[in-house]
């Protein structure tokens, strides 16, 4: 498989996503490191209700390169988005 050049970011935000979020980032670690490319995600906890902010802190413990952001509120995905 070829591999990518260069760092790639990628910006993950979510809203009361605590059942899903963990593996969608499992999902995506795994992606990058088969073309063994540099990467960071950003996953966004745009003011969850829920266990989203410890869902994405776990896979922090699990895997490399997660940046975690957190908004106290929710403020949409646009903001999330610029914020992370």
């Amino acid at each position: 498989m070829k591999s990518l050049k260069g760092i790639i970011s990628v910006i993950m935000p979510a809203h009361n996503e605590g059942g899903q979020i963990f593996n969608n980032i499992k999902e995506t670690v795994e992606t990058f490191e088969e073309f063994e490319c540099d990467y960071e995600i950003v996953a966004v906890d745009d003011g969850s209700q829920d266990n989203t902010y410890e869902e994405i802190k776990r896979a922090a413990d699990t895997f490399k390169n997660i940046v975690i952001v957190q908004n106290k509120e929710n403020y949409g995905k646009g903001r999330a988005l610029k914020k992370g």
